[in-house]
């Protein structure tokens, strides 16, 4: 099964899990503007995952470059 098939009342249901409403989480977490690289980077990356077959693959064409901005 691929990442998408689940939905999470289904996992949450699963797992045995609650989730506790949360207004904000980031609440309080000052906002960064990307860096150059990663502006310039990431059109590319998206651009290579959305011909990508694989939904892990895509997904991290997409994540990597913004963890390595941090």
């Amino acid at each position: 099964m691929v990442f998408s098939d689940f939905t999470y009342p289904e996992v949450f249901q699963e797992l045995g899990l609650t989730l506790e409403n949360i207004d904000d989480l980031f609440a309080g977490v000052a906002k960064v503007a990307p860096g150059e690289s990663l502006r310039q980077f990431l059109p590319q990356t998206v651009q290579l995952a959305s011909v990508i077959s694989t939904e892990k693959a895509r997904s991290e064409w997409m994540v990597a470059p913004v963890l390595a901005d941090f």
